[in-house]
């Protein structure tokens, strides 16, 4: 449904299209492994329709169909 890539092209966020929260996450993938980086990212409650990092990598906006908004703070979880 929705795909980022981070400004480094170090990472790559992607999202399902959901009408359920549990499948309503963001998922952070490495692009040097192609692995996942982290558990899924989850709030939202239907799909996920943007997704955006900040230039610094350190936070991810997601926006949703739910009509809802989160940043997440991934700076824990970069290689």
């Amino acid at each position: 449904m929705s795909v980022g890539a981070s400004p480094d092209g170090t990472m790559v966020a992607s999202a399902c299209r959901a009408t359920k929260p549990e499948h309503a996450s963001v998922r952070l993938w490495s692009t040097s492994k192609w692995s996942m980086l982290c558990d899924p990212l989850l709030f939202h409650t239907l799909s996920v329709t943007c997704i955006s990092f900040s230039k610094s990598n350190k936070y991810v906006l997601t926006a949703g169909r739910d009509r809802s908004w989160a940043l997440f703070d991934i700076s824990s979880v970069q290689e």
